[in-house]
C-alpha cells in the first residue's frame, strides 16, 4: 500500500502544527504520511468547507466525476500514483496555508478560490491549469521570504 506523505515530522515541530495521528512531534526528518483513506477523507472535508464544486473536484485529481463519486462515499479509494500525488500536493499546500494563516484557518478555504494576481485567477483554477505542485512551489516559496 502506498501512503500519502504531507511533511516530515521536523517540519511539524517548526511550524507548531499537530501531527495527524496525534503522536507527538520531533525534530526528526521521519515522514508524516496518512493512509489514503485518511488522506481522501481529509481531501473532501476541505474541499466541502471551500465550496470547491464537484467538477472541479473531479479535475484537480484528474478523474471522472463518477470515480469522485466512489471516492467521496468511501466506496473506493484511490490507489493510483497520479491521483495519490495530487491529493499529496493538494493536502500540501493545505499544511503551508495552516502556516500562513495560523490565527484564522477560515481565510484558508477563502484563499482557495478567491482571485489572486500571485496565483491568477484564483488558487483552484491555477491549480487545474498549471497543476497543484505550481501553487504548493508557490506557497514554499512566501513561506521562505
Amino acid at each position: 500500500m502506498r501512503y500519502v506523505t504531507i511533511g516530515t515530522k521536523a517540519e511539524f515541530k517548526l511550524f507548531n502544527l499537530r501531527l495527524p495521528d496525534g503522536s507527538p512531534v520531533s525534530d526528526s526528518p521521519e515522514p508524516v504520511w496518512m493512509s489514503p483513506e485518511f488522506a481522501t477523507s481529509m481531501l473532501f472535508q476541505i474541499f466541502d468547507k471551500a465550496h470547491i464544486t464537484d467538477v472541479d473536484q473531479a479535475a484537480l485529481l484528474g478523474i471522472p466525476a463518477e470515480t469522485l463519486k466512489d471516492y467521496r462515499g468511501q466506496e473506493s479509494i484511490p490507489h493510483d500514483r497520479l491521483v495519490l500525488d495530487r491529493i499529496e500536493a493538494f493536502l500540501r499546500c493545505y499544511i503551508l496555508l495552516k502556516v500562513l494563516y495560523v490565527r484564522d484557518y477560515e481565510l484558508i478555504y477563502q484563499w482557495l478560490t478567491a482571485e489572486n494576481t500571485a496565483v491568477p485567477p484564483n488558487p483552484i483554477e491555477h491549480m487545474k491549469r498549471f497543476g497543484i505542485g505550481a501553487v504548493r512551489d508557490y506557497l514554499e516559496g512566501v513561506l521562505c521570504r
